[in-house]
């Protein structure tokens, strides 16, 4: 890869987007992917800021050419009438985007006390080798007991962070090693959770 031709680059962070053909939820396949380009992103001296917000306007702005584009005036004619034409597209008859009269577009800095697993995955990605990894395995396993009803949503992060503390970072990892944090870190999960109440 060669040299960066931006300096910062401006993460927003959209629900739809992390869902991925999921509709609904988190895809960690897509995270993964996320979390992937944000560590390149730095591996290569780029800033990488997150941020929460840029409201409806901002949503379906890649696909707007041949799916829902909400780009344009954020109104409920646009689903009816895309019941009312699916499978076919008929002209919108919303006005295009103007940037000057839509609504104020606010931007907020994520609250990482909010929001714990991003400050858990921020610190992953600039620690490298397989801390990702280790987050994402530790993850998947907590999910996957809160939605079995072992424990409680907010005890997600408090797991996640318990990996991430036990289990040792490979700097250089070759695919065994990879996959042997994603073990260790399900399995740390696995052993924790049975000392936690359902919150």
């Amino acid at each position: 890869m060669g040299k960066p031709v931006y300096q910062r680059v401006l993460l927003k962070i959209s629900g739809e987007a992390l869902a991925g053909d999921k509709h609904s939820g988190l895809d960690f396949e897509v995270i993964g992917k996320v979390c992937d380009v944000i560590k390149q992103c730095l591996d290569l001296g780029v800033q990488v800021g997150v941020v929460v917000g840029g409201g409806n306007f901002w949503r379906g702005v890649k696909d707007g050419g041949g799916r829902m584009e909400r780009t344009r005036a954020d109104h409920m004619r646009l689903p009816i009438r895309y019941a009312f034409t699916w499978p076919n597209r008929a002209e919108s008859p919303a006005e295009p985007l103007d940037l000057i009269q839509c609504p104020p577009l606010t931007f907020a800095a994520p609250d990482t006390d909010a929001f714990p697993c991003l400050r858990l995955a921020v610190e992953a990605a600039r620690e490298g080798g397989t801390a990702c990894a280790v987050l994402n395995g530790a993850n998947e396993a907590a999910v996957s007991l809160f939605l079995r009803e072992k424990i409680g949503f907010n005890d997600i992060p408090w797991l996640v962070a318990q990996a991430r503390e036990r289990v040792a970072v490979c700097r250089s990892p070759a695919l065994e090693d990879i996959l042997e944090a994603d073990r260790q870190a399900r399995a740390c999960v696995m052993e924790k959770h049975e000392g936690v109440l359902i919150s």
